[in-house]
């Protein structure tokens, strides 16, 4: 029986017998991607360990005992499978064998980590559910495997297999033994952008050290925001890091101060580039958006891990949070202009709908009785192939036109009312096509437990097409964006109107200017605040200080600079606060607290890890400390779909258990109202 293999050795295709992270490496390996060499103790090995201690069917019968929404019978259970495990002797040639290629890999210390053959699938992340041992010498790496096949029991990774549904699937699980990298700096990237879902642009997280600080959310880190066409940083985020988390001469890490140097931005202008082009090759490399683990040592990059990104909503799912004026919120831009605002307004001339520009980001509001009724309007139901075929031909014949058609009209001299009618007409339809990529269902088989084998084959085909889809979408939008600002330079010498004012008017102004008419518009006004209205197809504005008002309806302004983080999942909503406050002395507070928190309440906490999972799970947002975009409490909230504001850094010294708050996960700032 095969029981280990080299990184080298290993493909995407091997997951049953690597586990998610491995067959990762082995993929990226084999792909060029700077890898810190190691191997994978395959499967086989831990499923022969179990086979001939003759556990598993007592593990079989002690999980069959767990409720899990009962937390003590989950951590029983944990702990009896867990000492079985370490109680019994690991076979002597799988002791052999690791040991023989610890010596080949010519290390003096490795990072050990648990690889599940059921996780880093695009439905399943795991985040944090096994255990991962870092800095470990030859001495004590058998002992740090056997804890990673025990780590398949803890009682997170017990409760997350019961929420997910994967209690009667057989999960094995592979090790990953791979060279230690005394990292000077790390850090976390997602390959798309995990709270905007920007296709264009990516986020890197860097810290000081080793990267578990930033993973667990012990430390807030720098964040970068890089957009990949035209490549360029656009945004910098400089957190000040007292303390670094660093390898131990003895084994293991330790805490160390850093001093003066924690103020320093953790990575310079040109290592961000160089790791972002490292980052959309290892996006390029999988064909979908990547959650990507780095490290730098000694002037290099290198990639310990990389999975898919599992918290992305299928497109834009309008939220179910209400404001208190009974409006939802769909979605948000940054630097939209007004003009292309009100085309996509134009495309929900059923319903009533509000977007709102209040001098910085631009917002559409819908209204609650209207929601459902413009989610029935975008879910188009297609049946059968020939409509799915019918539709791919519609929509790559629109690709082809429109990319011409836009390149015609903006490379004129001047520009007539036909000509602008027809290019706002195309950026019309390419919301056409991204409402129906994003909102697809095919009839009869979302939400059904039962699926034949065409329904089955139809999700395929459309799901595979609906990325491509989307991906050509994004570039015609990209590409979009300059042929506005040629068609904006155009307009402004034929109307006499400097450039960037061209944003603020309104369609049938443009087309008046066209034929010499309207009176002065106050730009001034309009640049402060506005809000355009759709009802009944009835296109209605509103400017300046009048639309500040308005903009109160759906936004309270009253801010408090005390209580502000960065936002790691949208939304708002108001509940009770619970402080999860942990002894580490005392492990059995966490089952405790967990029973005391009530559906709803909002949890804050230095920070999450996945021990806290079934507290998260009932939970109505989470409010850390510590921690960034990529940190476990942000990652769990996406997945949860609940509001999240990381970096918070006094909400456990403000706010008291039993103060009713309100998240708003929009603007990152949590408000105390009683």
């Amino acid at each position: 029986m095969e029981l280990i293999r080299d990184f080298n050795q290993l493909t995407k295709n091997d997951v049953v017998l690597a586990g998610g992270k491995g067959a990762s490496l082995g993929e990226m390996t084999q792909a060029g991607i700077p890898v810190p060499p190691g191997f994978v103790l395959l499967s086989h090995a831990f499923e022969r360990f179990i086979e001939e201690t003759d556990l598993l069917p007592e593990i079989d019968t002690i999980l069959h005992s767990v409720n899990h929404k009962e937390i003590h019978t989950v951590e029983q259970a944990s702990q009896r499978i867990k000492s079985l495990i370490l109680s019994r002797d690991m076979p002597t040639d799988i002791s052999f064998e690791i040991e023989k290629y610890f010596n080949n890999l010519g290390a003096a210390s490795v990072a050990i980590r648990s690889s599940a053959t059921a996780e880093d699938g695009t439905d399943h992340a795991w985040a944090g559910q096994l255990d991962s041992y870092l800095n470990i010498n030859k001495e004590h790496v058998l002992e740090k495997v056997q804890h990673c096949w025990a780590s398949l029991f803890t009682p997170r990774a017990i409760f997350y297999r019961f929420e997910k549904g994967l209690h009667n699937t057989n999960i094995s699980v592979a090790v990953v033994i791979q060279k230690m990298i005394n990292s000077e700096m790390s850090g976390i990237a997602f390959s798309v952008h995990p709270v905007t879902e920007n296709y264009n642009q990516l986020i890197i997280e860097a810290g000081f050290g080793l990267g578990e600080a930033i993973v667990s959310g012990q430390v807030t880190p720098d964040s970068y925001v890089v957009e990949k066409s035209p490549r360029r940083i656009i945004e910098k985020n400089v957190i000040t890091q007292t303390k670094q988390l660093v390898r131990d001469l003895a084994g293991g890490s330790t805490w160390v101060e850093l001093g003066d140097k924690g103020k320093e931005q953790v990575l310079t202008e040109n290592r961000i580039n160089e790791l972002s082009e490292l980052v959309i090759k290892i996006e390029n490399l999988y064909g979908f958006p990547c959650d990507i683990e780095w490290v730098f040592e000694d002037g290099k990059f290198y990639i310990v891990q990389s999975r898919p990104i599992t918290t992305f909503n299928s497109g834009f799912e309008i939220s179910t949070t209400i404001t208190e004026n009974e409006y939802v919120r769909m979605f948000e831009f940054t630097r939209i202009p007004a003009l292309i605002s009100e085309v996509f307004l134009r495309g929900y001339e059923e319903v009533e709908v509000y977007v709102i520009f209040d001098g910085e980001w631009w917002s559409c509001y819908i209204s609650k009785s209207s929601s459902e009724e413009t989610k029935a309007e975008g879910f188009e139901l297609y049946k059968t192939k020939e409509r799915i075929e019918k539709f791919k031909n519609s929509f790559h014949e629109f690709r082809v036109r429109a990319t011409q058609r836009f390149e015609e009209i903006v490379s004129k001299k001047a520009i007539d009312n036909q000509a602008f009618t027809e290019f706002m007409s195309l950026w019309q339809e390419m919301y056409h096509y991204y409402r129906r990529t994003e909102f697809f269902y095919v009839d009869g088989v979302f939400g059904s437990p039962e699926q034949t084998e065409e329904q089955k084959a139809l999700i395929e085909d459309f799901g595979n097409f609906k990325f491509k889809a989307r991906e050509m979408l994004n570039e015609i939008w990209f590409s979009g964006k300059q042929w506005y600002v040629r068609l904006s330079k155009i307009l402004s010498q034929t109307l006499h109107i400097p450039e960037d004012d061209i944003a603020y008017l309104q369609i049938n102004e443009v087309l008046q200017k066209l034929e010499g008419g309207v009176e002065a518009i106050d730009i001034v006004s309009r640049k402060k605040a506005y809000t355009l209205s759709n009802k009944n197809g009835n296109i209605t504005y509103v400017y300046g200080d009048k639309a500040l008002s308005d903009i109160a309806r759906f936004k309270n302004k009253e801010e408090s600079s005390d209580l502000r983080g960065t936002v790691a999942n949208r939304g708002i909503v108001r509940g009770v606060a619970r402080l999860l406050i942990f002894d580490a002395s005392k492990p059995e507070m966490i089952s405790k607290i967990t029973s005391e928190i009530q559906e709803g309440d909002i949890l804050c906490a230095e920070t999450t890890s996945p021990e806290w999972m079934p507290a998260c799970q009932k939970a109505g947002a989470l409010i850390t400390a510590q921690g960034g975009l990529l940190s476990h409490a942000a990652i769990v909230s996406r997945e949860l779909k609940i509001p999240c504001i990381v970096g918070v850094s006094n909400i456990l010294k403000v706010v008291k258990n039993g103060d009713t708050i309100e998240v708003d996960a929009e603007r990152g700032v949590v408000r105390i109202l009683k």
